[in-house]
């Protein structure tokens, strides 16, 4: 009966994998520095042209140390920044500066996480620009999409990326 009931299991393994059949999921990046773990992840990793693009960020401490990664901007939509870029040019800038809203220390005790996920990108060049005025829609193609900790510190810097295509 086991055997039978592996076999089965199996089975269904291999005419999933040979049909080509795949789940549709998070398209996720995960960095791990000094003992702390930098996490990217886009909802899925294939979109139509006019999709929103959402975004999460995670940062945790993997230690049994209070973690401070430095000077952030006290503005939460701020103290992480995305960019896009394509063939290596930006295209989009999630905070292009700074808001006059102070700074803080940004500091993880131990196995704790901070998490921004109220972000999305709705697919237009931002032309480098803060005015939406010049702002238009972007061509099909594969993307880039980088998060990271927008700390005044180089050492807390730490990149994380995920590919993104448009169709």
């Amino acid at each position: 009966m086991k055997r039978a009931i592996f076999f089965l299991v199996l089975a269904s393994f291999v005419l999933g994998a040979c049909a080509g059949s795949r789940t549709p999921g998070p398209n996720a990046a995960t960095i791990v520095g000094n003992g702390v773990e930098y996490y990217l992840e886009t909802d899925k990793s294939s979109y139509s042209l006019g999709e929103s693009v959402q975004i999460r960020y995670r940062i945790t401490n993997k230690t049994d140390e209070v973690k401070e990664l430095g000077s952030v901007p006290n503005c939460e939509y701020c103290v992480q920044q995305f960019h896009i870029k394509s063939s290596g040019k930006e295209v989009w800038r999630s905070c292009r500066v700074i808001p006059p809203c102070g700074m803080k220390m940004f500091r993880l005790n131990p196995n704790e996480s901070w998490e921004y996920s109220d972000i999305a990108w709705n697919m237009v060049n931002d032309n480098g620009t803060l005015e939406p005025d010049d702002d238009f829609p972007i061509s099909p193609g594969v993307y880039t999409l980088t998060g990271k900790l927008w700390s005044f510190e180089d050492h807390s810097r730490v990149p994380v990326s995920v590919l993104i295509e448009i169709k």
